[in-house]
């Protein structure tokens, strides 16, 4: 039952990372800085993903510790609890550097659960 549970929310975090993919796609750092929609869309995407994986096992947690778990949750507890002080640029270099990491990870980690 549990890796019922921890497949749906690891499909759920992948479909926000493809969220977050579609909103920002073909546009530049400037463009994102520039865009109020783009970055409140992203901003929620990034919230329910901490979300979401706050609520995956512990033993699945332990099991995949390349994934930074607790770092997921505290940005969408700042995200959550104090959006004013989110800085943008950090939201970006997060879609560009971390979100394929995690994507990638992701995709192993629910290879490894069908598989299994």
């Amino acid at each position: 039952m549990r890796r019922n549970r921890d497949g749906k929310l690891l499909e759920l975090i992948f479909e926000e990372i493809t969220d977050i993919e579609c909103f920002t796609v073909g546009i530049t750092e400037n463009k994102f800085m520039l865009n109020k929609e783009k970055q409140k869309a992203v901003c929620l995407s990034f919230q329910n993903i901490g979300e979401y994986a706050k609520n995956i096992s512990k033993g699945l947690k332990e099991l995949h510790d390349e994934v930074e778990w607790a770092e997921i949750y505290g940005f969408r507890n700042i995200v959550a609890h104090e959006y004013s002080k989110v800085k943008m640029s950090q939201v970006w270099q997060m879609i560009e550097e971390d979100l394929p990491h995690l994507k990638r990870n992701l995709e192993k980690i629910l290879r490894n659960l069908q598989n299994s």
